[in-house]
């Protein structure tokens, strides 16, 4: 089920077997089944199974399936409404995750959820606060309103959310205004395809496991390999860097945009960000300790924000937090940075 996701749209006809495999003994099968639906591209013909999957025990299952259902949009927005006051909080916070992920698509949803935040049922107000803070820019107004209202938890998430709004809307741009942002600077759609095939071509040269590597990338070319081959120390930076491009055009790792026939940008990206999520220590840094390390530092701290901001993923918030409270232990006291923590010079 998962290579017949990662082949996405021409395979739309597969989506059957996928279904089926929504409903598989074998928790890793509806794990992929989820997946896979996600990547094919859904329509509201697949919304009830999905909503179904939101209340599988297995959390892998609920993740997908809530991925999948925020890419369909706008018939997944009246019938998440309803998942978020599910009684069973499992499914009830699925729905609140798929709804949210759509970001503007679920703007049809604000002024519900904003009656929501008058529930009697606090897990109905923090589900709906919750997915308002999710959504981002579009629930500004809403959520404003909600740091001034009587309940305090809610408040407090709504502060955040506000802070976290603020910052998605300096990235909107990259995705909704593109073609205006484009068209302003002298570009248009050759612009565009240029910017793809080079995303394409990072995307061939990605490892299996979501890194980018500096000594044996050229064993990705499918003619000559690529020239240029540097130090195995500096993977994290070079990983760090491919991923700034992808997300500085707008691709995150929930886009389906591919280069011709290859992996959607989404994957990759997504592979990506958990290599890079996982080379970080418990000291914040990433990583390995070499001489320059504050490159590979630097650079991923910059990934992981932007792709933070872009995403509202707690995951890589945490993350870039981490990295950067790293980087402040390690500036020289009045003075700045230079390749190594506290060396007691600038650059």
């Amino acid at each position: 089920a998962r290579a017949v996701g990662r082949l996405g749209a021409p395979l739309k006809d597969s989506k059957s077997f996928l279904l089926a495999a929504l409903c598989d003994k074998d928790a890793a099968v509806r794990v992929a089944g989820a997946e896979a639906l996600g990547n094919v591209g859904c329509g509201a013909a697949e919304v009830p199974a999905l909503l179904d999957a939101l209340q599988d025990e297995e959390e892998a299952v609920r993740g997908q399936a809530a991925k999948a259902l925020g890419r369909i949009g706008a018939p997944a927005v009246k019938p998440l409404l309803a998942g978020i006051q599910d009684p069973s909080a499992r499914g009830g916070m699925a729905a609140s995750i798929a709804l949210g992920s759509m970001g503007s698509k679920a703007k049809p949803a604000i002024p519900e959820l904003s009656k929501m935040l008058r529930d009697k049922d606090p897990d109905f107000r923090n589900r709906a606060i919750t997915t308002l803070v999710a959504i981002g820019a579009d629930a500004l107004p809403a959520l404003e309103a909600a740091a001034k209202g009587p309940d305090a938890e809610v408040a407090r998430l709504a502060q955040a959310g506000i802070v976290r709004a603020k910052a998605q809307q300096a990235f909107r741009d990259r995705v909704e205004g593109r073609d205006a942002a484009l068209a302003k600077g002298g570009g248009g759609k050759e612009t565009m395809a240029a910017v793809t095939a080079a995303l394409g071509w990072l995307a061939r040269h990605q490892g299996t496991d979501g890194a980018w590597r500096v000594e044996t990338f050229g064993k990705a070319c499918e003619g000559p390999p690529c020239l240029g081959a540097g130090y195995s120390d500096y993977d994290v930076g070079l990983t760090g860097l491919a991923l700034l491009a992808f997300l500085g055009a707008g691709q995150g790792p929930d886009s389906i945009a591919k280069a011709d026939d290859e992996t959607s940008f989404g994957l990759v990206v997504g592979r990506g960000l958990a290599w890079l999520v996982a080379q970080q220590g418990r000291d914040g840094t990433f990583g390995p300790s070499v001489s320059k390390g504050m490159y590979n530092h630097a650079i991923a701290v910059m990934a992981l924000a932007e792709a933070a901001a872009m995403t509202g993923d707690a995951r890589f918030s945490s993350s870039a937090q981490k990295g950067v409270d790293a980087l402040v232990a390690a500036q020289n006291q009045d003075l700045a940075w230079r390749y190594t923590p506290k060396c007691r010079e600038n650059d």
